[in-house]
């Protein structure tokens, strides 16, 4: 757990860097002393914070309570639901769909002990596209339909930030009581049109 707390670290410190590039920014310093640059260093670190988070699932399995895990999760989840929507490597395509899988049923699963992962799980199968939520239908959807209805998001008041992949991110904006009450907004939007 270590080793992917250190490559989430690096992706959140590097990210910042190739999303809000500065204007005097020069990439030659940061080669000299990381010895790649930050789309090579923040690439490198995913590569490996899958690596291992692929190999813990292997190993231990969702089915046992691990809070820890859900960091993970969430960042692994999020960042390849953000790769499939903007199809930048469409050769990666099939394994952006295997790890937001993995990442779905990691949640579902951890949902089982926690409330609010269970939440999560909600919200983060609502940011999914319909291909990716058929396959998520058929791989790791809850068997009981009644059972699901009873977690949907509702009422939760949490600070936890979901979806940040930089240090220079705000936080505000991805807040799981802010995203259940957009949620919320939503759909009573929805009912009453």
């Amino acid at each position: 757990m270590v080793s992917m707390k250190y490559y989430s670290l690096l992706i959140n410190l590097f990210n910042p860097l190739i999303e809000d590039k500065p204007n005097d920014w020069n990439d030659s310093a940061f080669v000299d002393v990381v010895q790649q640059t930050p789309e090579e260093a923040v690439w490198s670190a995913t590569v490996r914070l899958e690596t291992l988070f692929r190999v813990y699932y292997l190993r231990h399995g969702f089915d046992a309570m691990d809070a820890y895990l859900l960091h993970f999760l969430n960042t692994l989840g999020f960042m390849a639901i953000r790769e499939l929507e903007s199809k930048e490597r469409p050769q990666m395509s099939n394994d952006r769909r295997a790890l937001l899988l993995m990442c779905a049923l990691g949640l579902r699963d951890q949902g089982q002990y926690y409330h609010l992962v269970r939440a999560i799980f909600h919200l983060f199968r609502s940011k999914m596209g319909l291909e990716d939520l058929n396959l998520l239908k058929q791989y790791a959807q809850d068997e009981e339909a009644e059972k699901d209805q009873l977690y949907r998001p509702h009422d939760i008041v949490s600070q936890y930030p979901l979806d940040i992949l930089g240090i220079s991110n705000d936080p505000e904006n991805h807040r799981v009581g802010n995203l259940v009450k957009e949620t919320k907004k939503l759909s009573v939007n929805a009912t009453s049109s």
